[in-house]
């Protein structure tokens, strides 16, 4: 309760609270937006001199409001404050270009959107153009070398944006505001501002939400989750896709019910490769088959085919090769269909790990031999060079050593070039020249012992004729 004969000016309402803000990381005073509104309050009779010290005051009051808004939007001494001519005369020195600048900038601008009396659009203009991080001081020279560089026709952009976007919404024209809000977001997207854009994405959904409209809502969870998945938080983008995914099927959207199944599939793919390196194989398996029961619904037989791939790989990391088998022979035979050579070496190599881990040899040399043929074929040097290591292996354990010399040579040979062209490493080659030495030195091991079980006199002259040599 005031009390009589005092004048008091109206509370600050929400936007003026947020234009105060704004005024205040400028440097000027916080003030109401509206000084005319000035109610008296008290009893209803007073005397002369009490009318005249409330008019004094009053008066006074309607000075210093209107000296505080002037220093605010820059319109200089105004000794009497008359909103419409004041807003004339405001907009003609910045056409006249007599407002303190030579061109249009983002202080006139903002000033012109403000006197227009478009309170959001100055809020987020000023905002827009005065970025920092969230708990830095735009006026300091750290913060401004961080604010991006706008052109005046992304000022002018802006500025006719969020204008439309206001109106619209004063208008109650939801689809035109979603439109404005949806530009905003796409044009922060394009210049690498996710941050920004999906603050504008927020906007487009809040919109749809209290308008009821399902078909924004559910195009505007989607934007969000495909910024979220570009910012690299695959966890929020993920809750976007699926609100979109059971928004499209409740409106029996089938090509939404597509588009949002083909997005999720990225996301539960990035997931589980991450559960996957972590060693969460179990988490990672789940992953993977949302990922592939995902692409099957999206109709993706290449990313149904990787799907596969990862879930037999992740399998047999998880000891459990046998479930394997069926998932890599799937991404085998897609492969086959889509006549994908790579695909079909990853497939047989794959394969071959899994028999190998069951213990089926022959099916694993059979794999491996089919492998080395696909990379010979596409001339992959990699793939071939690791085709021959692997059977290398596999013979050497066998006790084939002279066949495992014959692939470890190979090998060799398929390293050394690869690191002459800067394609392999120096570590590689060296690992593969010891698997060379290995080979051979076991290979002539069993010449050795049947020198000493078998010939022992044969032994005897090697070992006299390398005595008597050294004694000359």
């Amino acid at each position: 309760m005031s009390k009589p004969g005092q004048s008091t000016l109206r509370p600050v309402q929400e936007n003026d609270a947020v234009v105060s803000n704004a005024a205040a990381r400028t440097g000027g005073p916080a003030v109401s937006l509206d000084t005319r509104k000035v109610k008296v309050s008290g009893p209803g009779k007073k005397n002369g001199a009490s009318k005249r010290r409330a008019g004094r005051k009053i008066q006074n009051r309607r000075t210093a409001g209107a000296e505080e808004l002037t220093d605010v939007i820059g319109l200089g001494d105004a000794p009497t404050w008359d909103p419409r001519s004041a807003k004339s005369t405001l907009l003609a020195k910045i056409r006249a270009g007599d407002a303190g600048v030579e061109d249009e900038d983002k202080s006139t601008i903002c000033q012109d959107i403000l006197v227009e009396g478009y309170v959001q659009s100055f809020v987020d203009f000023f905002y827009l153009t005065h970025q920092a991080d969230a708990g830095g001081d735009p006026s300091t020279d750290a913060a401004k070398s961080e604010q991006p560089e706008l052109s005046l026709e992304d000022l002018r952009f802006l500025k006719d944006t969020l204008i439309a976007a206001e109106e619209a919404r004063r208008q109650g024209s939801t689809p035109s505001v979603f439109a404005s809000y949806e530009a905003l977001a796409q044009y922060y997207q394009a210049r690498d501002d996710p941050k920004t854009g999906i603050y504008f994405y927020e906007r487009c959904l809040e919109i749809s939400k209290l308008t009821g409209d399902p078909r924004g809502e559910m195009r505007a969870n989607h934007r969000l989750g495909n910024s979220y998945s570009s910012s690299g938080d695959f966890s929020t983008a993920k809750q976007y896709h699926e609100r979109s995914l059971a928004l499209a099927h409740a409106q029996g959207e089938d090509e939404e019910v597509k588009l949002a199944f083909g997005s999720l599939v990225g996301i539960y793919r990035q997931i589980g490769e991450s559960l996957e390196k972590e060693g969460s194989y179990g988490d990672s398996i789940a992953e993977y088959e949302k990922c592939l029961e995902a692409a099957r619904r999206a109709g993706n037989i290449s990313d149904e085919g990787d799907a596969s791939y990862r879930l037999g790989r992740v399998h047999c990391r998880n000891d459990n090769a046998q479930q394997a088998l069926s998932y890599l022979a799937t991404f085998d035979k897609i492969c086959q269909e889509l006549k994908d050579l790579e695909g079909q070496g990853k497939a047989q190599a794959a394969l071959a790990s899994a028999f190998e881990t069951i213990g089926d040899h022959d099916k694993c040399v059979e794999c491996l031999q089919k492998f080395m043929d696909i990379a010979t074929r596409s001339e992959d040097l990699s793939s071939q060079a690791e085709a021959c290591r692997a059977l290398g292996i596999i013979y050497h354990r066998r006790g084939e050593f002279h066949s495992a010399v014959n692939l470890f040579e190979k090998n060799f040979s398929l390293c050394r070039s690869m690191a002459s062209s800067g394609m392999g490493s120096p570590a590689l080659l060296d690992s593969s020249r010891i698997l060379v030495g290995l080979a051979r030195g076991n290979a002539r091991l069993k010449e050795h012992i049947f020198e000493i079980t078998s010939d022992l006199s044969s032994l005897l002259d090697w070992k006299l004729a390398k005595v008597g040599g050294m004694m000359l």
